[in-house]
């Protein structure tokens, strides 16, 4: 009875939803997806016709909505919405890409021309500037040799516009369509990696490693790291390509880049990638922690990160570094310093913890806009008298 009672409200909520003509597209997906799962099969049909009603311009939502029918089995229903959206202009390129992954899993190689010219639209005119859906649709296309995937993406790249962004997806999507055994092809495509900016420098040597070509990679990777995007996500992707394919090779090389002075994003990247309990991986991970300590350009984020690294690795000496910093770097803001202190209680450094507390209390500005549980307290063990249930109303959640 129960069950009844709970497939019933489900299935009266996720109808709402499909309803609703402001739902948001990732709402209707898991509206209909907590449907199929309560009710199964019998729910289909319905899903299907709320979604044929759905707005006209509601093209992200179509396109979840197929997708979804989709994988209930609903070919046809998925393969009418899907249509519907990759026909229209104004279409988005996200509903774009879902649309053509569906229709292509539908109908196979006959959707092959139907896809082409979604692609085709994509990488032209002002949507070139966006070519990473073209490439995510022939990414998809890589399976049926008549797309042509290798000569198009060959094309696209051929007149890659300097500063764009988006050539590591047509990486991804010529080496799904033949493999580590067309690397230098793509090499040269690029230029060598000269004609593609540092993110996709970044992204395209891991997609070249992923697939096997060890040498491209670190060619590409090597490049990355010398370019200055500030783009800390990419530094540390680059620094992991080259650890994964020689680490003995890649420590002294990374400790030799840090040795050159680069911005502080360069150093934040290459800490992240050297998360390893491998000694030598350590000693060169808080050696890099040490200079960005010392950078004059840290920001607040990537100084909290070398601190707090330095305590997991250094321990008690650190935890003293840690605490003076916390009361006097203008870098760090106020939730950085508190993440700072639980550190060191995590640690179970209370005293240098409520030391610094102890100091920051006497900060006018933080007395009074901040309130929550003595959250801190109770976690660290605190003395939850006196001074500590001040800090409580400060620190919060």
């Amino acid at each position: 009875m129960r069950d009844l009672e709970l497939a019933t409200d489900v299935a009266e909520f996720a109808r709402s939803v499909l309803q609703e003509a402001g739902s948001a597209p990732e709402h209707l997906e898991r509206a209909a997806e907590a449907w199929l799962a309560t009710c199964g099969e019998t729910a289909v049909p319905e899903i299907a016709a709320l979604a044929r009603e759905r707005p006209a311009h509601d093209y992200p939502g179509c396109a979840r909505l197929a997708a979804v029918l989709c994988k209930a089995g609903d070919g046809t229903a998925a393969e009418r919405l899907a249509g519907t959206v990759l026909d229209r202009e104004l279409a988005d390129g996200n509903a774009i890409v879902s649309a053509a992954t569906t229709l292509l899993t539908v109908r196979g190689v006959e959707a092959v021309p139907t896809v082409l010219l979604a692609v085709d639209r994509w990488s032209e005119g002002h949507r070139k500037q966006r070519v990473w859906y073209a490439a995510r649709m022939l990414r998809q296309l890589a399976a049926f040799p008549e797309a042509a995937v290798i000569s198009r993406v060959g094309a696209l790249l051929e007149h890659w516009a300097p500063g764009s962004v988006g050539a590591h997806d047509l990486v991804e999507a010529w080496l799904a369509a033949a493999g580590a055994v067309e690397a230098e092809a793509i090499l040269d495509a690029v230029d060598r990696g000269a004609a593609i900016g540092s993110f996709d420098q970044a992204w395209s040597a891991q997609y070249l490693q992923d697939a096997g070509a060890h040498g491209p990679a670190t060619e590409l990777a090597e490049l990355a790291l010398r370019g200055w995007h500030w783009d800390r996500d990419g530094y540390q992707r680059a620094a992991s390509v080259l650890l994964r394919a020689d680490r003995a090779v890649a420590l002294p090389q990374l400790a030799a880049l840090a040795e050159q002075h680069p911005p502080s994003v360069v150093l934040a990247g290459i800490m992240d990638a050297l998360d390893d309990t491998d000694p030598d991986v350590e000693r060169t991970r808080a050696c890099i922690a040490r200079q960005l300590v010392a950078h004059p350009r840290v920001d607040g984020d990537e100084l909290r990160d070398a601190l707090e690294i330095l305590l997991c690795l250094e321990g008690e000496p650190a935890a003293r570094s840690l605490a003076d910093a916390a009361g006097t770097r203008l870098e760090l803001t106020f939730n950085q310093r508190k993440q700072l202190v639980r550190a060191l209680a995590a640690v179970g450094q209370l005293d240098l913890a409520q030391s610094v507390w102890s100091r920051l209390l006497h900060w006018q500005e933080y007395r009074c806009p901040f309130t929550g549980p003595v959250e801190l307290g109770l976690c660290a063990g605190f003395d939850l008298g006196g001074p500590c249930r001040r800090v409580g109303l400060i620190l919060g959640p």
